[in-house]
């Protein structure tokens, strides 16, 4: 998994590896893995919360799901045809400044062709790489995302099914004016090969993601300025390291007085992220735990506390 961390300033100083907070094996039945293929399959998330309430461990279930949610099944079922294919949702973060829909248009279409060279040459031949054709994504569609929609953005990119809309609900952040934009990029990885135990990202490969973009780091006449760009990495990785890294950038430029991270009071697989900022502005972001992992969660958790060590004692989450 890759390393990451806060700032690009602590990186030598504060490094974590998300492959080194696992809770330990946990055998899971043949008949509880058949159901879960299927709840994942039909996006049923009613049947997935049961299914985690049903593990043995509530920490090791909820990494597993999510690992799961992000991956095609090991064998794709073409007519007759049944042959190995491993696909799995990526992602790359990355943090921008006074983007217009037109300079977001336009940095996609001069820079889109040097980041899948980037990626395939890192990737190598054994490895496919496909880019989602719509470009960047502003986080708060990200955090909107149900299993079902996840599910569908890996089979337009793996192709292992017919291209068709995705609809969701996009909730709002409620980001005020002035403070930089969170954003991804969309990629799965693909292969017939036997799937790799765990891809490393090094940060040679961040570098030379930054380069690929690096004639848009700072360009007025398009109104765009890219801040940061991380390391490709599993969607559920990927999120949460975008999020680290743009609440880090947040306090930098408007301070964070206080946050809190609490269960949603209706649906238990909703996380509810609230961050105040000195100003007294709220931004309130939603996170889905099935999605996400307990893994990235208690990550996140312990990188906000490391910003601000104010928690909210009134807040509640639902509300």
């Amino acid at each position: 998994m890759p390393l990451t961390t806060l700032g690009t300033a602590e990186r030598s100083a504060r490094t974590v590896n998300l492959s080194h907070h696992s809770s330990g094996a946990i055998d899971f039945s043949r008949s509880w893995s058949s159901r879960l293929a299927q709840a994942i399959d039909a996006g049923d998330d009613a049947a997935i919360n049961q299914l985690v309430r049903e593990g043995k461990s509530l920490f090791a279930t909820q990494d597993l799901v999510a690992q799961c949610v992000g991956r095609t099944p090991p064998l794709l079922v073409r007519g007759n045809l049944v042959r190995p294919f491993f696909a799995e949702l990526w992602a790359i973060p990355m943090l921008v400044r006074d983007a217009g829909p037109l300079a977001l248009e336009e940095f996609w279409l001069q820079r889109k062709e040097r980041i899948r060279e980037t990626l395939t040459q890192w990737a190598g031949s054994s490895i496919g790489v496909s880019l989602y054709h719509g470009g960047l994504i502003p986080a708060h569609w990200v955090a909107s995302w149900t299993i079902a929609v996840v599910r569908a953005y890996l089979d337009q990119l793996s192709n292992t099914r017919a291209k068709t809309g995705i609809g969701f609900e996009a909730l709002s952040f409620n980001l005020p004016e002035g403070l930089p934009r969170l954003y991804f990029i969309p990629l799965a990885l693909k292969t017939s090969a036997p799937w790799p135990s765990d891809f490393v990202t090094p940060y040679i490969l961040e570098s030379a993601i930054e380069n690929a973009v690096s004639p848009y780091v700072v360009c007025p006449d398009t109104r765009l300025a890219i801040q940061s760009c991380g390391a490709p990495s599993p969607l559920r990785l990927a999120f949460v390291q975008g999020l680290m890294q743009w609440i880090s950038e947040i306090h930098k430029c408007a301070g964070i007085a206080a946050w809190d991270i609490a269960l949603n009071a209706y649906e238990h697989s909703k996380v509810e992220l609230q961050v105040v900022l000195l100003s007294g502005e709220q931004l309130g972001v939603t996170l889905n735990a099935n999605i996400l992992g307990a893994s990235a969660l208690k990550w996140l958790i312990s990188a906000i506390a490391q910003v601000c060590e104010y928690r909210l004692s009134n807040f509640k989450a639902g509300h």
